[in-house]
């Protein structure tokens, strides 16, 4: 989105005679296009838009029970295990991304860091299973 919006502002640029900031337009196209990329923001928010909402739901639902039910040992260790199940699918996909990245840019030095994102990844795949 924010390519397309340069994109035409450099294009608005041409139209009003300010041909030499077309260049200033397009290379800050460029640097949200590698800040996006580099954050990996483009796949990172639905998940955690998602992680938010399932958090509001277990709020919402801990606010539903009386004070008998807040009191049980079973329903803490439910909204316990809901929780926690949220946070940890969160940090299994900033892993899994973490481990694409180092794969894209094949870094040799770093091959004891992504045994440790591999290791972590499948604690967390085991845990959920």
């Amino acid at each position: 989105m924010l390519l397309i919006a340069f994109t035409a502002i450099s294009t608005f640029l041409v139209a009003i005679d300010f041909e030499q900031y077309v260049p200033i337009a397009l290379a800050a196209a460029a640097a949200a296009d590698a800040f996006l990329s580099y954050f990996h923001l483009e796949s990172r928010t639905p998940v955690l838009h998602a992680a938010e909402s399932d958090l509001r739901q277990i709020l919402l639902d801990i606010q539903g029970l009386d004070v008998l039910e807040k009191r049980l040992t079973s329903t803490k260790t439910h909204f316990i295990e809901r929780a926690e199940a949220v946070i940890m699918s969160n940090y299994a996909f900033l892993a899994e991304s973490a481990l694409k990245f180092g794969q894209r840019h094949n870094d040799k030095d770093d091959e004891e860091l992504e045994e440790k994102y591999q290791a972590a990844a499948e604690k967390l795949k085991k845990k959920k299973e």
